[in-house]
């Protein structure tokens, strides 16, 4: 729940590639648009990288 009290779900992946028994890599993924809508986010501002 978020500071506006509304719920939001959505899915994820992590992914981890071990080497020689340590961790070398996690990638991680969600459907950030579908959690932008939820929550009411302006997309279109949530698309446009800044810098």
């Amino acid at each position: 729940m978020n500071p506006t009290g509304k719920k939001a779900q959505w899915t994820a992946t992590g992914t981890f590639r071990v080497e020689n028994g340590k961790l070398a890599e996690f990638i991680k993924d969600w459907n950030k648009l579908s959690m932008w809508e939820q929550f009411g986010w302006p997309i279109e501002e949530c698309l446009t990288q800044k810098g």
